[in-house]
């Protein structure tokens, strides 16, 4: 089993909009929706590549974008986080 990262606030951030969406989602779509932080395109890129990291996201490659989907549910996340803090 792969060891449990924790996510910062800001990756939980970016996976509450993406679990919310429920479908598949470009980084141009959000740095649209997170325009509001002042965050360069180079801080989302290092957050999704983080959360692919993580096993909370996945990519896939189309043409010139990569859409991102979740690779777990919230609940999934959350029940491994509970499991983590229980465990340590």
């Amino acid at each position: 089993m792969q060891t449990f990262r924790a996510l910062s606030d800001s990756e939980m951030e970016i996976m509450q909009v993406i679990w919310q969406l429920g479908a598949p989602i470009t980084t141009s779509q959000l740095r649209h929706l997170f325009a509001h932080k002042g965050w360069k395109i180079q801080t989302l890129a290092t957050f999704l590549t983080r959360l692919v990291d993580k096993g909370a996201l996945a990519v896939e490659k189309r043409q010139t974008a990569n859409l991102y989907v979740p690779a777990m549910t919230e609940m999934s996340y959350r029940r491994l986080e509970a499991r983590h803090l229980v465990e340590s």
